[in-house]
């Protein structure tokens, strides 16, 4: 019994596992201040996705907005993995760690990787470039739970078919 318990449990923390990923396209998974996080990049400018600068708290997908050390750190752990997607003058830079907006000089201030060197850059708010966003990724805690919810409540369901016959 318990074997097959267990195997369920398993099968449910594989079929989990596969949906959460379901929806990978280049995505990466980073661990940053002990937090994992699934990384991936879009492209445009700020002034035409304002909404998506600012901290998934606040309806965003910038982790790192309004905090220059944390989008460092992101910068500095992702290094070169997502490529080189913005070309500047002589060199190709990584998606930009944006975190900051100017609102005098219609700029923002953003981080970013260029030959193995990390820079903060100036970006005009109305140019188009590639930038990271992240989601948080979720623990393997919450699926094992959720698959001893499923097991027990299929033991109660159980224990009630059965109790409900010998009355």
């Amino acid at each position: 019994m318990k074997t097959r318990h267990f195997a369920s449990i398993s099968a449910l923390a594989a079929l989990a596992t596969v949906l959460v990923d379901a929806g990978g396209g280049r995505a990466a998974i980073f661990t940053v201040d002990g937090q994992d996080y699934d990384v991936t990049t879009f492209s445009g400018s700020y002034n035409d996705n304002s909404s998506l600068f600012a901290t998934p708290a606040n309806g965003g997908v910038m982790p790192w907005w309004g905090n220059q050390t944390l989008a460092t750190q992101f910068a500095t752990t992702i290094a070169a993995s997502l490529g080189f997607p913005n070309p500047q003058f002589n060199f190709d830079q990584g998606p930009r760690f944006g975190f900051d907006v100017n609102p005098s000089y219609a700029s923002m201030s953003a981080w970013t990787i260029q030959s193995s060197v990390y820079t903060s850059v100036f970006q005009s708010r109305s140019v188009s470039t590639v930038w990271a966003q992240a989601t948080v990724v979720p623990g393997p805690l919450p699926i094992l739970g959720a698959a001893t919810a499923f097991g027990m409540s299929r033991r109660l369901r159980r224990r009630i078919k059965s109790q409900s016959y010998k009355l």
